[in-house]
């Protein structure tokens, strides 16, 4: 855009007016009276205008309204300045971006040309370097390898110093000698992309802390295309060279661990960090006080790109100059408080940075019988068909695996074995749809609790497609999964290692759980943070127990009558065990948020839950705790747990246990955030409306060895289908827990309460035991137990998030 004076971009506004009344052929004839350089102006910003709307109108897919408003503003500067106008060259790029876009190649090719031969001429060498390397991409994709080649190496020479373009060049370099099957080339090229992408994470790290409710998204790393095409150069190139297979595995395990990081993962680093470093410096309430300040900036900015996005943002509101001067004051004691750190505690930094984890580093820390299992999905690339690897990490060794993702995808076969475990999988389409896989399961049976249709045979079809060749590193271990992708949603232990047979019953199905115990990570990093720094709590109570919160149900409903009438008798735990345990019901309609608070008259008609009365009081009797510390109905309130974080009592417990209701964002009508119903007060307030949400979770102040979220789908993001454990599981990890129990589907309360207190009843006689393995222990045992029971929907909900042996093995 032209550079012009304030006054002149005045009269220029005005001259816009004067273009919409008049036409813009007009110009010329009718223009004469304003100086010729507010003309020029006037033109230009309706020209760049019409190219900000085709913009929009792609973006919305009006493909055919983008592409007439790219061509009007080519018009607009070419009728009245000519082909050699300074500004065409980026309006006709903008076109054949939209051309290369739709794959009109050819299109975009000729009119790349007709820009860079203008920018030529105005003797700006790299602002055609865009252009150039469009070009550079399209001749790849058409297979001329040979041009795009000279393409690429003129632009790196052109701009090397430029990190973009350089990498960008790199990239399309990488890709042609990887299609001539130069596989250490092709390496060696991405590569240098790859570390370049981790220096600029690594100079950006201030703002790399991430709270509920962010919008960043699984990576924040850049040229992940670059990490995807390293692991797969590397993996061809281990085939080729066998005696290098070790060497290079262990290099595409550490790169992949980039792509992977995830706000659940650098909660853990931070809590941490901030948890080695306590004990009585100044510094110990610094590390607090810098991840607050970092979220804080991080929502101001997602208030300015939302004013930006809506078009209300200006540099001269009282809210803009508010914002900019907020964020520029925390830049300022964010500088500060690194330089103290730096100087006290450097640790905080190097732990809680992103970071990639060595695998001789990995395999120090590892016992001798447990494996760590990253898989990392790599999408589909031209003709190239998406993949999966499979890495497998042993104290004594190291595996992978790599799977061409055709046929039915992972991601497909994990859909259809959720309809096996997921009511709301028959409810509502996920994404692929039950009945489609072959399934059949009907309203009857739905409404007369049947099996779900699991299918053990595609179950066992998965398990060795993916894992099939690292069996052995598997089977008989304790099994450490970094989940990704559709892995993400589903629990590990429903997996089948043995093809069933046509007569084996329930109880004849080789669950993977029956041979392993199954903890989940949500990085490598943040395992090895777990294990290596984390200090144990210095909480000297055993167990908070939150749950039973009074709710009234569906008023015309009986059973919610009664239900509601014996969670009013079950309010301490010297009353509870005097009614029936019954098992819970679908929640009664969707939640309802008048913003800032929640509609209390709709949480009051969710379904009472007077089985998690004798679930906690159970747990807190196995644990030796004291039964004041279990808060139930009326005394399971938000506002009490809010209470309970100011004033310092709610970090003196070592375990806390939520066992009610909970909901993603997207089952809150208006809100953004998961979270988790307490008994509604009688009029709601912003300190108190009855649902405990994700971002108020991250503000409480906590030291807790474990949370137990024995409640509905925990485990998932903020809503269906985001990043898991970036709700409610990353929000505690956040306030400073270590390690949580959480589930991946709605919960049956009766067979919570069973598991639940079987898991803690053989932790309490076996101290040592370690969490996942005690969860093991009461899923086979449940299993067993009935034929009800010995379902997967039932048994199989629940996952270890953590360190199985961190922290409560030390006591």
């Amino acid at each position: 855009m032209l550079a012009v004076s304030t006054t002149t971009i005045g009269r220029a506004a005005q001259m816009l007016a004067l273009l919409a009344i008049i036409g813009l052929s007009s110009v010329s004839a009718r223009g004469d009276s304003l100086a010729d350089s507010e003309r020029e102006a006037a033109i230009l910003e309706q020209a760049h205008a019409l190219r900000g709307r085709a913009g929009i109108a792609q973006l919305i897919g009006n493909l055919k309204e983008a592409e007439s408003l790219h061509r009007r503003a080519i018009e607009l500067v070419k009728n009245n300045y000519g082909p050699h106008h300074r500004d065409l060259p980026l309006l006709l790029g903008s076109l054949a971006s939209f051309y290369k876009s739709q794959g009109r190649l050819g299109e975009a090719e000729q009119l790349n040309n007709e820009a860079i031969a203008g920018d030529l001429r105005g003797g700006r060498i790299p602002a055609f370097l865009p252009m150039r390397l469009d070009n550079a991409e399209i001749m790849l994709s058409e297979g001329r390898l040979d041009e795009a080649e000279v393409a690429f190496k003129d632009a790196l020479a052109i701009e090397a110093s430029d990190r973009d373009y350089g990498n960008r060049s790199r990239k399309g370099l990488a890709s042609i000698h990887f299609m001539r099957k130069n596989w250490a080339a092709a390496a060696d090229l991405w590569e240098a992309v790859i570390n370049d992408s981790v220096a600029i994470q690594q100079e950006t790290k201030r703002y790399q802390s991430q709270l509920p409710a962010a919008s960043e998204s699984v990576s924040m790393i850049g040229n992940v295309d670059a990490f995807y095409g390293y692991v797969e150069a590397a993996f061809r190139l281990s085939n080729q060279q066998p005696s290098s297979r070790l060497l290079l595995a262990s290099k595409a395990f550490e790169k992949a661990q980039w792509v992977l990081d995830s706000r659940a993962s650098q909660s853990i680093r931070q809590m941490v960090a901030r948890a080695s470093a306590m004990g009585g410096t100044a510094s110990s309430n610094n590390f607090r006080t810098r991840q607050d300040l970092v979220a804080r900036w991080r929502t101001l900015k997602e208030q300015r790109d939302v004013a930006v996005r809506g078009g209300t943002w200006s540099s001269n509101s009282s809210q803009s100059t508010t914002i900019v001067a907020e964020m520029n004051a925390i830049d300022d004691q964010l500088i500060e408080l690194d330089r103290l750190l730096a100087t006290d505690r450097p640790e905080y930094l190097r732990i809680a940075a992103p970071s990639s984890v060595e695998i001789e580093s990995l395999q120090k820390v590892l016992h001798a019988d447990e494996t760590l299992v990253l898989p990392l999905f790599v999408p589909a690339n031209g003709s190239e068909p998406a993949l999966v690897y499979v890495w497998s990490v042993r104290n004594d060794g190291l595996s992978w695996n790599r799977i061409e993702d055709i046929g039915e995808t992972v991601e497909q076969t994990i859909a259809a074995l959720r309809c096996g475990l997921d009511t709301s999988s028959w409810k509502a389409d996920r994404g692929f749809g039950c009945s489609a896989f072959g399934l059949r399961y009907t309203d009857d049976d739905l409404l007369d609790h049947r099996p779900l249709p699991f299918d053990t045979q595609r179950a066992s079809r998965l398990f060795d497609r993916l894992f099939g060749p690292l069996s052995n590193d598997l089977l008989g271990r304790d099994i450490i999964l970094v989940p990704s992708g559709a892995l993400s949603s589903l629990p590990l232990q429903v997996l089948v290692t043995q093809r069933p047979r046509a007569t084996d019953g329930a109880s004849d199905v080789a669950w993977l759980v029956k041979s392993s115990p199954v903890s989940v990570v949500p990085s490598v990093s943040a395992f090895l943070a777990l294990r290596m720094a984390a200090n144990p709590s210095r909480a000297n109570r055993t167990m908070a127990g939150f749950g039973n919160p009074l709710l009234d149900g569906k008023s015309d409903d009986p059973n919610s009558t009664r239900l509601a009438r014996e969670a009013k008798n079950s309010e301490t735990c010297a009353t509870v065990g005097q009614f029936h345990v019954a098992t819970s019901v679908e929640a009664a309609e969707r939640l309802q948020a008048r913003s800032p608070v929640l509609d209390a008259a709709t949480l009051r008609r969710q379904p009472p839950l007077p089985e998690t009365a004798d679930e906690l009081c159970k747990i807190a009797g196995n644990l030796k705790a004291d039964p004041a510390d279990v808060w139930l109905g009326a005394r399971a309130t938000e506002h009490i747990v809010k209470h309970l974080s100011r004033i310092g009592e709610l970090e003196r417990y070592r375990i806390l246990y939520f066992a009610t209701h909970a909901a993603l964002a997207d089952q809150v009508s208006g809100a953004t955030d998961a979270g988790l119903i307490l008994t509604p007060p009688p009029t709601a307030s912003e300190e108190d409306d009855g649902f405990l949400s994700a971002s108020e979770i991250a503000t409480l102040r906590l030291d807790a060895d474990w949370i137990v979220l024995s409640a509905c789908n925990t485990a998932g993001g903020l809503k269906h289908g985001e990043e898991p454990l970036s709700g409610l599981a990353q929000a505690f990890l956040y306030a400073q827990a270590r390690a949580l129990l959480v589930s991946h589907w709605a919960v049956d309360s009766k067979a919570t309460v069973q598991l639940m207190t079987s898991t803690f009843a053989r932790m309490s006689e076996d101290p040592k035991i370690g969490r996942a393995r005690a969860l093991q222990q009461a899923m086979i045992e449940m299993a067993k137990s009935s034929e009800y029971l010995n379902r997967p929907e039932i048994w199989a909900p629940f996952v270890f998030v953590g360190d199985s042996f961190e922290q409560l093995a030390r006591r």
